[in-house]
């Protein structure tokens, strides 16, 4: 199963694809190809349920590059503040029809290392520890092609709640600035 999250620009909210792809079939059904650009579909269809809804849109598409409005239209729909997106994570996290994992926009201050792990910084100083992907490592934050991803940007995190520890962990997928996305993991 393939997962890939989309922000859907007229609701300014992050929706996800699902693909399932049965191992005996495997060889018969292709793998979807990574994208990181925009899409026009004839329709797209959202299934019922909340948090990051599944997304599904016709085949029938057309892809066009990023420019600056969609990056500007991204940052514009990132929670300011790390208080309001946890609330917002946790009520979602609660309903019984979402997976334990909610994606969610968030502009930073600044991500920076602190003691074994990294942290990202909100503009009123609040801190959340970030913890890496599975088959990730944060290391990955230290070797960015450009040092300035790391101050004054947003980013998408994958937040999931671990029942042993009653934690609320915070994954980073991708970073965003004002000229293109980079992928933490592929």
């Amino acid at each position: 199963m393939e997962e890939g999250f989309w922000f859907v620009h007229p609701l300014n909210e992050i929706h996800k694809t699902i693909h399932i792809r049965p191992k005996k079939a495997e060889k018969y059904i292709r793998e979807e190809d990574s994208v990181l650009m925009k899409i026009k579909a004839p329709a797209v269809y959202l299934y019922p349920g909340a948090g990051n809804r599944r997304l599904r849109y016709e085949e029938t598409r057309t892809t066009e590059p990023l420019n600056g409005d969609d990056y500007a239209r991204i940052r514009q729909a990132a929670g300011e503040t790390l208080e309001t997106v946890i609330k917002d994570v946790k009520n979602k996290l609660k309903n019984p029809f979402v997976k334990n994992e909610v994606a969610a926009l968030i502009a930073y201050a600044e991500i920076r290392r602190q003691d074994e792990g990294f942290v990202m910084l909100d503009r009123q100083g609040e801190a959340l520890a970030l913890s890496p992907l599975e088959g990730m490592s944060l290391m990955a934050l230290t070797a960015l092609p450009e040092q300035k991803l790391l101050a004054d940007q947003c980013a998408l995190l994958l937040f999931s709640y671990e029942a042993q520890t009653h934690r609320l962990i915070a994954k980073p997928m991708s970073l965003i600035s004002a000229e293109h996305i980079v992928r933490l993991l592929y």
